[in-house]
């Protein structure tokens, strides 16, 4: 087999919990958390979040207060619910995750 030839994947998964600890969330220490749970603090209140292999599961912890610093988008302004899919992420959907977030700190 040409190793040329194998394609590296790219671990979004891990490129987004990097981005995570880069702009400080810190490992959710919730009874029920996961390894790949995180918190952060922004503007809008607490925010958690835990990335998957295509997309990002976010939710903010008083959707009304979430409500009135995001405006529309993917939001659920009753759940608090702030999810990211991607079909095939790559690392500048990992670049614009990490600029959207820094807006909210």
């Amino acid at each position: 087999m040409n190793v040329a030839a194998v394609k590296t994947r790219f671990d979004f998964q891990a490129a987004v919990a990097n981005m995570l600890d880069g702009i400080g969330a810190h490992p959710s220490h919730a009874p029920d958390a996961q390894p790949l749970d995180y918190q952060l603090w922004t503007r809008a209140g607490l925010l958690s979040l835990h990335p998957f292999d295509t997309w990002l599961h976010s939710r903010f912890q008083d959707p009304r207060a979430a409500a009135h610093i995001i405006p529309g988008g993917p939001l659920n302004a009753c759940s608090g619910k702030w999810n990211w899919h991607f079909t095939q992420p790559t690392p500048a959907d990992v670049d614009q995750l990490e600029r959207l977030l820094e807006r909210l700190l």
